[in-house]
């Protein structure tokens, strides 16, 4: 294989103008062209393999010579890699196909981004198994939980009949106040449980947390 140093000056002509600066790694027995970690395309004995976004798949199965690429060895079948020839490298086709892939592959980054952000496991002292239990009273997301409170939550857990601790509670409370459960001073932790007990009575709840005398 050559080095990536002999690489770079063909492939920053075909390159360098439409996405500027990129990196070239090796892949298996390829080389991957990287931008703002995304691999773009692979090289290979002066082939270019092109990753084509689903937007540009038809066209590209129509024009002569450009074939999937499959191989083994390094699994990409499912990426839709696709043998680009020579002569498309400088036409305007070839750059809009370079923006479409990179503009896609941003895209699904992004979904997931927001994705996991929605996600409750993501909050502070939460988890999948505490994310399962508060979905089964309705509570699916980031926003669910804050817009329902910590009190109430941890009612409709007792309801359902799950144990309600004050670590519970406590979780609770920081996952919407983004705050770690260790930084809770003793004074904020008998404030919940005081304003928790006020809501148990309120709704005919005999749970009660036991609070020093004052």
């Amino acid at each position: 294989m050559k080095s990536v140093n002999e690489l770079k000056a063909p492939l920053s002509a075909i390159f360098t103008p439409l996405i500027g600066e990129f990196r070239i790694k090796t892949y298996f027995s390829y080389y991957g062209i990287f931008k703002d970690k995304i691999m773009l395309a692979l090289y290979k004995d002066e082939q270019l393999y092109l990753r084509i976004a689903k937007t540009d798949l038809e066209e590209i199965k129509l024009l002569p010579n450009t074939l999937l690429l499959e191989d083994p060895n390094v699994g990409l079948a499912t990426k839709s890699f696709y043998k680009i020839p020579s002569e498309f490298w400088e036409s305007t086709n070839f750059a809009q196909w370079v923006k479409n892939i990179i503009h896609q592959i941003q895209s699904e980054q992004e979904a997931i981004l927001a994705k996991q952000r929605s996600q409750i496991r993501s909050l502070p002292n939460m988890n999948i198994n505490l994310e399962k239990m508060l979905k089964r009273v309705g509570i699916c997301s980031v926003d669910d939980l804050r817009n329902t409170g910590e009190i109430a939550t941890f009612i409709k857990l007792i309801e359902i009949g799950i144990d309600g601790s004050d670590q519970l509670l406590f979780r609770l409370h920081g996952a919407i106040h983004s705050q770690n459960i260790y930084s809770f001073s003793h004074e904020k932790k008998m404030a919940l449980l005081q304003e928790a007990n006020q809501a148990f009575y309120k709704v005919g709840l005999r749970h009660r947390f036991r609070l020093p005398k004052v």
